[in-house]
């Protein structure tokens, strides 16, 4: 019964949000897993143009992919490189420092990676037989999977990972549509 209560006192942070955007006439437009999965807007296919990722194609031309939801991208660097300059250069590129499991001397040459928090489908990269997988997030059993099974582990960030693919589907609807869209970062250390 108190729970109960609490619950229509406090209508929870959701509909806070829902409530402000509303007041204020905007318009909120959200898919996630389609985001991600899009072969050109989508945040893996974004992610490999900021980092220099070449993705694998199938016989169709579309980005060859695994796990689960086929939402992992398989690919290349253009030219190896060791575990050490590509984790710096992704800090460059993404602004934050990433999380590096391996040997830093470790060449990298074939990667996967699955933007966001998809570090429970390293196994499916290993799998794969990358020399890297690139997710977001971390957990306690990705490191323990990396080091036993020497595939390197990038953990970039959540949000610096995935806040591609949402400006580049505004970009899209503006430059098809002509509607104003305002990309706002607001950045997040996750």
């Amino acid at each position: 019964m108190v729970l109960e209560e609490r619950r229509s006192a406090y209508p929870g942070y959701q509909k806070n949000r829902l409530a402000l955007a509303l007041r204020h006439e905007l318009n909120i437009f959200g898919y996630h897993l389609p985001l991600d999965a899009h072969p050109e807007l989508g945040n893996n296919a974004q992610l490999a143009k900021v980092l220099g990722f070449t993705p694998d194609l199938d016989d169709n031309g579309q980005p060859l992919t695994c796990g689960p939801g086929n939402l992992i991208w398989l690919g290349q660097l253009a030219t190896p490189q060791t575990l050490e300059t590509l984790s710096h250069s992704i800090c460059k590129q993404l602004q934050r420092e990433p999380l590096v499991v391996g040997s830093r001397q470790q060449n990298i040459k074939r990667i996967a990676w699955c933007t966001g928090g998809a570090q429970g489908y390293m196994q499916a990269a290993v799998d794969a037989g990358v020399d890297l997988y690139l997710t977001g997030e971390a957990s306690e059993p990705t490191y323990h999977l990396a080091i036993e099974t020497g595939t390197a582990f990038i953990g970039a960030g959540h949000h610096a990972t995935e806040r591609y693919g949402v400006k580049a589907v505004g970009e899209a609807l503006h430059e098809h549509f002509g509607v104003r869209v305002d990309f706002i970062d607001i950045d997040n250390p996750v």
